[in-house]
């Protein structure tokens, strides 16, 4: 309600200071203050985590409960249940009741709005656990590598050694011939086709065959 006006808008558009219509089920958009409540009832499990639904009643009904029960005249054991609270919380769930309620903050300042924003602040947050499997992760990588350079370095000096028993590396200064050397690394590690040869017997053949064949022809 607003300028004494009844209507229905987004609540976006809600405004500091309209009256909104308290309905069964209905999400709270803003927070505010009840100023008239009947058999009011809010599930703020949402907000706060807990499960019991917490009475509503305007901000005069809820003094007087809470004089009634700071002067003894309750009868009933005192629970934090008791004594009603006028305030309604973004996010939360009517479940019971109706009545009204003046809009007191909007936007990112509700409490609703606060949660998101500081969700949008930290997107990329991660938990302990994350951040010790990126350490393992890290440790296995850096343990590959070094892994790989120790195969490599050790494959060099097998090769070398291999060579000077060999005597296929000359470390003073011989006179080994650099090619024939050469020639044997390249016959070692690398894969030769061979051609393929076909008997003079057959080729022969295949000629008279094809002879005789014109002959008859």
């Amino acid at each position: 309600m607003r300028d004494s006006k009844e209507e229905k808008i987004h609540r976006n558009y809600i405004k500091v200071g309209d009256m909104i219509k308290i309905k069964n089920g209905m999400n709270i958009p803003v927070d505010g203050i009840v100023i008239q409540g009947i058999g009011v009832m809010c599930d703020e499990a949402a907000m706060t985590g807990e499960s019991d639904h917490f009475p509503k009643e305007g901000v005069d009904k809820c003094y007087q409960r809470k004089d009634e029960h700071e002067q003894g005249q309750e009868k009933f054991t005192m629970t934090p249940h008791d004594v009603p609270s006028p305030i309604l919380l973004s996010g939360t769930q009517i479940q019971t009741g109706q009545g009204w309620f003046v809009c007191l903050v909007v936007g990112e300042s509700t409490c609703e709005g606060q949660i998101l924003a500081a969700i949008d602040e930290k997107p990329n947050e991660t938990t302990p656990l994350q951040d010790k499997l990126d350490v393992i992760a890290m440790d296995i990588g850096k343990l590959g590598m070094y892994a790989a350079i120790l195969i490599v370095h050790c494959l060099i000096l097998r090769n070398l050694l291999e060579g000077l028993a060999r005597k296929e590396f000359d470390l003073y200064g011989g006179e080994k011939n650099e090619r024939d050397t050469c020639d044997k690394w390249f016959n070692q590690y690398c894969i030769q086709e061979k051609p393929v040869a076909f008997p003079d017997m057959a080729i022969g053949d295949a000629l008279q065959t094809e002879e005789d064949f014109a002959k008859e022809m």
